[in-house]
């Protein structure tokens, strides 16, 4: 340390003793009052935090894989591998072609199938029905023992119907009493007449049922 004074630099051996031993007095003083000063004014003296950044070293990014190019392979499984033509002899040698005669040269013309054989004739058939003009005379009479007795009943009969219209048989299928039947038989026989049955529009035999009912008057 340099002491400038007027007639030019001191050299630190020609400084006073006394100022020497005040400096260092005073020093003492000032760190002893450092040292007893109360918690409560070292408390507020406020803390100095340094903060440092720290680099931290980045994660390589994962490498992506590159989709394939399967529409190149799909292109190449779907060619079709074209087979080079064959080329032929320069012998000079060539099978002569051979004419195929036509069919009809050999077997002869075809002849037209033959028509199928015709359908039997299946004759239009109609049954007989009730002459209009007789139908008044279907009903038999009723018996008489059967009005005194007061019954009645119902008769199912299977006629034959000749060419003229004319009942030729009577069978019974059905009768609720054998005199209701005889009463119906005797009135078909007698009264019934019918349009005859036809085949192909001639008048022909044929069998109709009939039913015939018996019931009294209240």
């Amino acid at each position: 340390m340099s002491v400038y004074a007027k007639g030019g630099y001191l050299d630190q051996k020609t400084r006073s003793p006394l100022s020497l031993g005040a400096a260092i007095a005073i020093n003492g003083v000032m760190v002893g009052a450092l040292v007893f000063m109360s918690p409560a004014v070292r408390e507020k003296i406020p803390t100095i935090f340094e903060t440092i950044n720290i680099p931290v070293e980045k994660q390589p990014e994962p490498t992506k894989p590159e989709p394939q190019k399967q529409h190149r392979q799909a292109a190449t499984e779907n060619i079709i591998p074209v087979k080079p033509p064959i080329a032929e002899p320069t012998t000079g040698f060539r099978v002569p072609d051979i004419p195929i005669p036509p069919t009809g040269s050999i077997l002869g013309p075809i002849a037209d199938p033959a028509p199928p054989p015709p359908l039997p004739h299946v004759p239009v058939f109609k049954g007989s029905q009730v002459d209009p003009r007789y139908a008044g005379t279907l009903q038999p009479p009723y018996p008489p023992g059967k009005i005194r007795s007061g019954e009645e009943g119902v008769v199912v009969v299977r006629v034959l119907v000749g060419p003229d219209g004319r009942v030729k048989d009577v069978q019974k299928v059905e009768a609720a009493d054998e005199v209701f039947f005889r009463a119906t038989a005797e009135q078909a026989m007698k009264r019934w007449r019918f349009t005859p049955a036809t085949s192909d529009g001639t008048p022909v035999e044929s069998w109709r049922t009939m039913t015939v009912r018996f019931k009294l008057d209240t």
